[in-house]
């Protein structure tokens, strides 16, 4: 991420991830990923999808596992965070965003837990609800939204999928792109079905992806505006393949966001000029009396050219 502008939003960029980022454990039907965290992080994923709990009240410490809460993941939370934060203090220029789902029946001592935890990582990660550019995000995590835990920033799905195939994605990339420019980050989940094998699904949507992806930065108007992909088992080409997209040009959706704030502000002056200069004359006419009429048309004259000036500067 070194050779990304500072003023890059986030969101702009398309980033690879993993979904149930940890579930490396529990069989053919809940295993998602073969590798661990840190070769995730060494191969270039940049979002990971955590499902996190505690099985007992009187936990310590908050359980990673699956995302149907069936099989622990032999990982603390805690311990997957310093992972993090130790990657990042040594690659400075990178920024890493996770999402955190709840589980369990103690959801409100999980989230003591978590506000703790950010506590001790405030320095280290970005909790805001808007979208940081490159410059705020470097060197931190940056916790995205989720159903059950509310601290972070924005994003939506992209539905780009619909039952398993992708349709109609550069129309929906047109439809989207103006919200990706700074609203909030667009997620593509890609995952398998419950209960179908998810090793043998993700061979199928992750050969989509890819040839996506390379039909995409060959020939799409709008290359780069696809946010995160979040799949199962993507493979080492798939990671560089969406890495090696351009950022998505926000320019045009700048200028058009500048131009009608320029249009709302000068709608606004006209209306404060009419309002200042109806008010302006009222008190004249009152203090003046209507015999100094003469008089008064040229004083307005003057006011008017006055304030025609301070509203034009």
């Amino acid at each position: 991420m070194n050779a990304i502008p500072d003023e890059t939003l986030l969101s702009a960029l398309s980033i690879p991830g993993t979904h149930e980022s940890l579930s490396l454990h529990g069989g053919p039907l809940l295993k998602r990923q073969v590798w661990t965290l840190d070769t995730q992080l060494k191969l270039g994923i940049r979002y990971f999808d955590m499902h996190v709990g505690i099985w007992l009240f009187n936990q310590k410490h908050i359980s990673v596992s699956d995302s149907h809460w069936l099989f622990g993941q032999k990982i603390h939370f805690d311990e997957a965070l310093g992972i993090f934060v130790n990657f990042l203090n040594v690659h400075r220029s990178e920024t890493v965003l996770v999402k955190v789902t709840l589980h369990g029946l103690y959801k409100r001592k999980v989230r003591e837990f978590m506000m703790n935890l950010i506590e001790k990582y405030r320095n280290n990660i970005w909790m805001k609800l808007s979208v940081p550019n490159m410059q705020q995000a470097r060197g931190k995590i940056v916790l995205l939204q989720s159903d059950t835990f509310s601290i972070g920033t924005n994003n939506h799905d992209s539905y780009f999928f619909e039952n398993g195939k992708l349709i109609n994605v550069e129309v929906k990339i047109r439809n989207i792109k103006s919200q990706l420019c700074g609203h909030y980050i667009v997620l593509t989940n890609s995952a398998a079905s419950a209960y179908r094998s998810p090793n043998t699904r993700a061979q199928k949507v992750n050969k989509q992806i890819y040839s996506f992806v390379d039909q995409h930065k060959k020939s799409s108007t709008n290359q780069g505006c696809i946010g995160v992909l979040s799949m199962d088992f993507p493979s080492v080409e798939l990671i560089k393949n969406i890495i090696e997209i351009k950022p998505c040009n926000c320019k045009h959706q700048l200028e058009q966001h500048l131009h009608l704030t320029s249009q709302h502000l000068g709608q606004t002056g006209t209306q404060l000029k009419h309002h200042l200069d109806q008010s302006q004359k009222q008190q004249i006419e009152q203090h003046l009396g209507q015999s100094w009429k003469e008089e008064l048309r040229q004083h307005l004259h003057q006011t008017l050219a006055s304030l025609g000036l301070i509203l034009n500067q």
